[in-house]
C-alpha cells in the first residue's frame, strides 16, 4: 500500500472512530428514550442511527477498495493480514474502533431487551383486555410447551 492509500485508510479509520462515538451516544440516548417511552424521540433516534450506520457502511466499502488495490483479499482474513503488516498507529486505531463497535453491540443488545420487555408487557395487557387469562407455560406428555390460554374471562367488552 502506497503512502497516499495508507493515509486514506487512516482517514477512514478516524472517520469511523468519530462516527462510532456518535453511534454510542445515540444508543445511550435511545435507551433513555425507550425507558421513557417517548415515541417521537424514538423515531428521531432511529433516523440518526440510520445515518450513522450508512456512513460506517460507506467507509467499509472504501476500505475494502483500498485493500483490494493493495493486493489484499476483501475478506476478514485479508483485512487481518493488512492490519498485521500495518504501522502500530493504524493497529491502535483499528483496536480502538473494534472496542467501540463491541460497545455499540452491547448497547444495542440492551436496547433490544428493553424493547422486548415492553412488547411482552403490552401483549400481556392486551390479553387481559381481551379476556384471556395468562397461565404459566406447562409441558405436555411429549415435552412441548403448552401455552393454552383458552380460558376467557372478559374484563371489558366493546
Amino acid at each position: 500500500m502506497n503512502k497516499s492509500s495508507a493515509q486514506n485508510f487512516v482517514h477512514l479509520l478516524e472517520e469511523d472512530i468519530k462516527t462510532t462515538r456518535g453511534l454510542i451516544n445515540q444508543l445511550k440516548s435511545e435507551r433513555e428514550t425507550l425507558q421513557n417511552r417517548d415515541i417521537e424521540s424514538l423515531q428521531q433516534s432511529t433516523d440518526a442511527k440510520t445515518t450513522l450506520l450508512s456512513q460506517l457502511d460507506q467507509n467499509r466499502v472504501a476500505r475494502e477498495s483500498l485493500l483490494e488495490a493493495a493486493g489484499f483479499p476483501q475478506t476478514e482474513q485479508g483485512f487481518n493480514q493488512f492490519i498485521s503488516k500495518a504501522p502500530p498507529s493504524i493497529q491502535k486505531r483499528w483496536d480502538l474502533l473494534k472496542e467501540q463497535l463491541a460497545e455499540c453491540k452491547e448497547l444495542n443488545l440492551i436496547n433490544g431487551q428493553i424493547i422486548h420487555r415492553g412488547e411482552t408487557s403490552a401483549n400481556r395487557l392486551l390479553d387481559i383486555l381481551r379476556g384471556q387469562t395468562i397461565k404459566p407455560g406447562l409441558y405436555d406428555e411429549q415435552g412441548t410447551k403448552n401455552n393454552d390460554s383458552s380460558s376467557s374471562h372478559s374484563f371489558a367488552k366493546a
